[in-house]
Order: structure tokens, then sequence, then C-alpha cells
């Protein structure tokens, strides 16, 4: 086989050695050399992936803890195995660490559905990239990490993957050094040498050609995620493409939503007051702070506070001010009546793809709309003066 050079993209959780292992077998069975090598994981794992190859003290995210076995492996390996002599000028293969974006920090690890979401999404963004025209073939590698990044990984080639691009795993021949936290690659002069890692090429069917006209390149340059894709195959789904805008109508008896396209309603989902409220309250939040929202930042203790005030208001349009509204007062009321929004959501698929909240991390939980903030307007006899929301503002004509 060729020995052209490669890109390398990796899912990865706390055992960094599936990067060397790969890289180092990919070199000594089929004399192939790394242009880049691009690690998907979580803040956990690359903390990991920093510490045991790049040799920077690092604490686990997650548990406050220092990670062990600090040491600068990923330059020797470049040098030993890979030939780069540094002497010569010769800088070691550039590593770098993708992390899905939640806030400023960035995702600490998969714990529920919208976390998986957004690892998802980044999967479909780095593939797409990586297998633009310009870019070296690519290999993916499903070595490392948990097994829905490794799934995740394997759709995104599926959809984009070019003729030359291929899938990996590696295998330990040995079975003690699973999980051997010194074990990164065989030695030079180890009798194992050329026997302890097999690579795996796995088969898969690839799509591009099938979906490039009709859906790749309709896609926004912007949105080329596991969500769009989704979207645009779905046929019992109006697309994130087709849909301009969601309208929450609000009459005294319950909300309606209306999907919208350039001419037409696409369909409609009805909500009790209490959901509308708890929709219309979470959307102000999300646009006021532009990232996922705490749990916490949803609670209050009085009905005088922002989030108690657009919650009551919503609520008196909906049905005069019957009673039924619970303040959020602790984060389990909170992610109750998000539960009960989800389920009325789900009975319309537009409405599931569209306005679905999900729970990200923990401590306290997170809520988020992973496919993006919807363009959302409100209709209602309300008054322009005295609106209850700065972000979420009425139809012009209806205050």
């Amino acid at each position: 086989m060729s020995s052209k050079p490669y890109n390398l993209l990796i899912a990865t959780g706390q055992s960094p050695q599936v990067v060397t292992e790969t890289v180092f077998e990919l070199h000594r069975a089929e004399d192939l050399q790394p242009g880049a090598v691009h690690v998907v994981t979580t803040r956990v794992g690359q903390a990991y992936g920093r510490a045991q190859l790049l040799g920077e003290r690092q604490a686990n995210p997650a548990r406050g803890t220092p990670i062990e076995g600090v040491e600068a492996r990923w330059p020797q390996f470049c040098e030993d195995v890979l030939g780069r002599n540094p002497e010569n000028g010769e800088a070691p293969v550039e590593l770098t660490f993708h992390v899905p974006e939640v806030g400023t920090e960035g995702l600490d690890d998969i714990y529920h559905q919208g976390d998986d979401t957004r690892f998802a999404n980044l999967c479909y963004v780095l593939v797409e990239e990586l297998t633009r025209d310009d870019q070296l073939p690519l290999i993916g590698s499903i070595a490392g990490g948990r097994k829905t990044m490794s799934a995740h990984l394997m759709t995104a080639l599926t959809v984009y993957g070019r003729p030359d691009d291929r899938l990996t795993h590696v295998l330990l021949s040995d079975p003690s050094l699973e999980g051997d936290p010194s074990f990164f690659y065989p030695e030079q002069g180890d009798p194992r040498y050329g026997r302890l890692l097999n690579l795996v090429d796995i088969r898969f069917p690839r799509l591009r050609t099938l979906l490039e006209e009709d859906l790749i390149d309709g896609l926004p340059d912007d949105r080329q995620d596991l969500e769009a894709i989704l979207n645009a195959l779905d046929p019992h789904v109006a697309s994130a493409r087709t849909v301009t805008q969601v309208k929450a109508r609000l009459r005294d008896g319950g909300a309606q939503l209306f999907f919208d396209s350039e001419d037409e309603t696409l369909d409609t989902c009805t909500l009790t007051p209490k959901q509308a409220a708890t929709l219309l309250a979470f959307a102000e939040q999300r646009a006021d702070e532009e990232a996922p929202v705490p749990s916490t930042a949803l609670t209050y203790e009085t009905d005088t506070a922002p989030v108690g005030r657009q919650r009551h208001a919503v609520q008196f349009l909906c049905s005069r001010g019957e009673d039924g509204l619970d303040a959020w007062d602790d984060t389990a009321s909170v992610s109750k009546d998000i539960s009960d929004l989800n389920d009325a959501l789900r009975e319309v698929p537009v409405a599931k793809r569209h306005l679905r909240i999900e729970g990200l991390s923990r401590d306290p939980r997170r809520y988020d709309w992973p496919g993006g903030a919807p363009t959302l307007r409100v209709e209602t006899p309300y008054p322009g003066e005295g609106w209850p929301f700065e972000h979420v503002g009425p139809l012009e004509g209806t205050a």
C-alpha cells in the first residue's frame, strides 16, 4: 500500500494509549506517516491526553484529582517511532484535541442524551471538514472512548467518507496489557514487537455520492452536524432549512405552536398553559445566557422574580389566571416541568426536532437546544407595555 500521508481522527476517553497504538501500527504495518492527529473527546479525555501524551500536569475535571502518569510521550514517540528528528528541525506531528462546547468550559463527559447529541454534532463537523477535497485521506479510529463516541464517528464517515478514507480499530494480542497505564506502544527489542497490536479495517457503507447532490450540498456551510443531517433525511419531519419561524399563539384556553415556512404553516402543536410557560421562560433564559442554562438559573422563591413573572404572564394569557402553576423552588421542579413539555413536543415530530430541551451534564444539570435556538415569536393580545420578556418578543401587530 502507498505510504502517502494521512490525517487521523480518533475518539478517546481516559486511555490516550489508543492514539499511539493506532499510529504505531499504521506506521509499522503500512509505513504510513500522519500529517496531523485529531482527537475528539471530552474535557476528561482531553485532560488525560494532555497529561499522558504531552506531559502537562492536569486534574480530572470531573473529580478534581491529579492525573497520574504525566509524561511527554508524544514528542518521544514521534522521534523514536516516526523518525522525526528535532535536531533537524522536525517537530512532532500536530496533535489537536477537540471537545464539544458547553458554555465556556466544554463537555466534561457524556452523562445524558444532550451530552451525546453535542458529541455527535462535533464528530460530524470534524469529519465533514477533514473529508473536503483539499484534505489528506482520513483514517478514523474507533479504538477509544465510550461506545456512543465510536458509533457517531462511524456514522459520520458513512455520510461523508470518500473512497480513500478508512475506519479502523486496533486490538491488543496480549490481554494482560489491556488497561495497563504504562503501555503506550511496543518498544524496539521486545520479541513481540510486531505481534502485540493488530489493526482491523472496518468496512462501512459510503453514502457520500448518493447524498451529496440532494442533501449534503444543500446544507448551510455552518450546519453539517448530525442534527442537520437528520433534519434533511427524515421524510416525516420538516427540515431545519424549511422552518423559518416558530410562532407561539397564546389565547384563553391554551397555547398553540405554529411551525411556519416562507409560504405556509407546516405543522402545529398544542400546549397547556403550564407547558407554554415552561417553553417561553426557558427560551428567555437561553437567549439571555447565550449558553446552556443551569437549572438553578430557572428557580425562584417569589412570583416577583423575573422567571416567576414570565411564567405567570404566560399562564394568565392562556388561562386567565386559573390556578395550577407551582413555583420552581428547586431544580427537581424545573426538571419535572421540562420533561412534561418534552412529552407534549414528542407528539409532533417537527416540534420534537426543533424545541425539545435536553439535559446536559450535572451539578447542577444544564439545559439546552442541541440543534441551536429556534426563531421563536409570540402572537398575543398582551399589551406592549409591561411585556415580561426581553428577548422573546411578540409578533408585530399583536401587542
